[in-house]
């Protein structure tokens, strides 16, 4: 399909800021004014063998979409498309989602799926594109589409939290992803929380397809301003799918680990590596200047069981509040006891934070609340209703072991899938 690209001047960020809201990603904007460049994808473009038929979503450093193959196969793919800040930042060697994505393809080609039992819960792609745009040049991979993040998942329940046997299901199917990306891409992801892990689609093509047509796609009524086209500026409305094919229960979810434009291959890793975590969900060595690898996804992956249990970020701040590094490390010694001095020893940052004695210099005014308190508070009522005192035990147990302080004996994704609490 031949595209027009206009003549007219692109649009400063100036021009942008001065009374244009974007209603969705800000597709008319290049990487000159920051960190954008996102391909200005239209509904039934064709390029590579692929036309589009929807949009997903977006993010801030690609958009996704859906897409039929147009030959071979013909199979219903989702195609994510990065700016082209992002694609230049993997060229020069700043990012390494290509690069992670292109290994993952080689293990799936060569018969990784019946050697590795975690890729399943990965997103793994068909194929790797190159595309050009009127701001530059775009990577992009194609997967099998899936449905809603679990954050979408938990705000639609009733009880808004996860079943204990559901919870352990998709903690069990984590940590196998997280097996496969530690010990077999070596990469770490850096990024993972319940916006990241989403539900697999249970469907065939054809299921898919009859959604489709049942439900169109959309675009967003245009907008105009002269500063930043003039011509309409049309955008297409997100459209993620459902869970097609999970049932009401989730007795039946099946989970897929994405987005790895944060993660980092262990041979690239340095202490200097850019943090993208958000910041609550960040490991204590990611505070205190410690070299990070994979303890931080084991670290994350607590906190993912904590909100799906309670539907609260064990480490959140109210929303009215800055997050404030002192009082996540104060939040984590009330909980989870005194940072080891040997781990301190280690932390470039330790000395802002802590005195020679491993005491807090700053201690916010916080009570002394281990986790097992924590999860009877009044708020949390209903886990003593639904949960045995063994199942609460053990639980409590689990995610200690998935929050210990020092990453040098925090326990491998291998080590918690051998954890008897996944069993029961």
């Amino acid at each position: 399909m031949r595209v027009t690209v206009s003549t007219m001047p692109l649009p400063s960020l100036d021009q942008i800021s001065a009374g244009f809201e974007p209603l969705e990603e800000q597709h008319m904007l290049n990487a000159k004014c920051g960190p954008y460049g996102y391909y200005p994808m239209r509904l039934g473009e064709q390029f590579k063998g692929f036309e589009i038929v929807r949009k997903l979503g977006w993010g801030t450093a690609a958009s996704v979409w859906l897409a039929k193959e147009q030959a071979g196969k013909c199979r219903i793919v989702a195609l994510k498309v990065l700016t082209t800040n992002a694609t230049h930042g993997y060229r020069t060697g700043q990012t390494f989602e290509i690069k992670i994505v292109k290994k993952l393809g080689e293990i799936t080609r060569d018969g990784g799926h019946a050697l590795y039992p975690g890729l399943q819960y990965l997103a793994t792609p068909f194929n790797v594109l190159s595309l050009q745009s009127v701001h530059g040049d775009h990577y992009c991979y194609a997967t099998r589409p899936c449905g809603l993040s679990l954050g979408n998942v938990l705000d639609h329940l009733p009880s808004r939290r996860f079943s204990l046997p559901v919870l352990k299901r998709i903690t069990k199917q984590i940590l196998l992803a997280l097996e496969c990306l530690h010990d077999v891409v070596e990469a770490t992801h850096a990024d993972m929380h319940i916006g990241n892990i989403l539900v697999k689609l249970q469907a065939s093509d054809s299921d898919i397809q009859r959604y489709l047509e049942e439900n169109p796609s959309q675009i967003h009524p245009p907008q105009y301003d002269l500063h930043v086209s003039a011509e309409p500026i049309i955008t297409v409305k997100s459209q993620p799918l459902p869970n097609i094919g999970t049932n009401a229960s989730l007795t039946n979810i099946e989970i897929c680990l994405v987005d790895y434009s944060a993660s980092i291959p262990k041979s690239s890793m340095r202490p200097e590596s850019l943090i993208v975590a958000p910041d609550v969900l960040q490991a204590p060595e990611q505070i205190l200047g410690h070299p990070w690898s994979h303890p931080v996804d084991v670290w994350a992956l607590g906190c993912v069981v904590v909100e799906g249990l309670t539907c609260e970020e064990l480490f959140g701040v109210p929303a009215f509040l800055p997050y404030r590094a002192e009082w996540h490390l104060a939040r984590i010694f009330k909980t989870f006891g005194s940072f080891p001095r040997t781990f301190l020893e280690r932390c470039s940052k330790a000395s802002k934070y802590f005195d020679n004695d491993g005491r807090l210099l700053e201690s916010p005014k916080l009570e002394n609340l281990p986790l097992e308190q924590i999860l009877k508070d009044s708020d949390f009522s209903f886990l003593r209703e639904e949960l045995s005192q063994r199942e609460f035990d053990d639980t409590c147990r689990f995610l200690r072991r998935c929050f210990t302080i020092d990453p040098a004996i925090r326990p491998t994704a291998s080590e918690l899938l051998q954890d008897s609490w996944l069993r029961s």
